[in-house]
């Protein structure tokens, strides 16, 4: 009988959370500015949220950590946050900026509030960013000229105008690059990858998707020995004077140009669309 007493206390008090009205979160924000030189890096390091990134001013890097918990009262808030190590950080290399859960804690997911913590930073376009979250989306706003890593198993990745070496990769979500100056690397296992525009200055391009399409403008000078296959749809290569080794629908090489640079795009589950940059549906 108690056993039955509690199964149906347990449904009981599942029904009432499921029916209580939804609690709007606490926020607080905590917010730290550091100098950073030429070359140096802004890493960040999430266990779960977003990290939006834009264009600084000056020499300074702005980091805000943007936490919300869904609980009514700031004691509450104080013990859900008491469970997540938070921590600043200025070394010679630049800064790292971290916000997880703490290891070894026991997680009762029917009573603990839940808590997001997003990062807003800015910083000048000559840091390098290395960016890491296990539970959100990853954005770099407007012209970024230093190196870009970010990675997410959790959500989409979009950059702006990139014009050094970019590395992204995310198990959960697609991948936008808006302009591609330099080298770049792209894995998703679950989304498709869209490129406005590679530039003619870019150097090798190798995009891969184990789970949607790719869509790729280029430039009209760029010069590139371009390998393109699919195993779930269809290649295509458009108002590009592309001389073809290979050319089937599921397959084209070729050199653009003469060749020179490296582009290669792949994907298991959707189409490749190599076309001028420009044209309805790049960016």
């Amino acid at each position: 009988m108690d056993v039955i007493s509690n199964f149906v206390a347990l449904v009981m008090a599942a029904a009432t959370a499921l029916l209580a009205p939804q609690v709007a979160p606490l926020e607080r924000r905590v917010e730290r500015t550091f100098q950073v030189a030429s070359g140096s890096t802004v890493a960040i390091e999430l266990s779960g949220g977003r990290i939006t990134v834009v264009p600084g001013s000056g020499r300074a890097a702005t980091i805000t950590l943007v936490q919300r918990v869904h609980v009514t009262t700031e004691r509450d808030a104080d013990a859900a946050l008491a469970s997540y190590h938070v921590a600043f950080a200025q070394t010679t290399a630049g800064v790292h900026v971290e916000a997880r859960r703490k290891t070894g804690l026991i997680v009762n997911s029917w009573r603990e509030p839940r808590v997001n913590i997003d990062a807003e930073v800015a910083v000048p376009p000559d840091v390098r960013l290395d960016l890491h979250t296990s539970g959100g989306s990853i954005a770099v706003e407007g012209v970024h000229r230093a190196p870009i890593a970010a990675r997410t198993s959790g959500g989409s990745i979009t950059l702006d105008e990139a014009h050094a070496p970019v590395d992204v990769r995310t198990s959960g979500g697609s991948i936008r690059v808006a302009h591609a100056g330099g080298t770049l690397l792209a894995r998703t296992s679950g989304g498709s990858i869209r490129i406005g525009e590679v530039s003619a200055s870019a150097g090798t391009i190798d995009v891969r998707t184990s789970g949607g399409s790719i869509s790729l403008g280029i430039a009209p000078s760029a010069q590139l020995d371009i390998d393109a296959s699919t195993s779930g749809g269809r290649v295509s290569v458009e108002d590009l004077p592309l001389l073809a080794s290979q050319r089937s629908n599921h397959h084209v090489t070729g050199r653009l140009n003469g060749g020179g640079g490296s582009l290669r795009a792949s994907t298991s589950g959707g189409s490749v669309r190599i076309a001028r940059s420009g044209q309805s549906g790049d960016r």
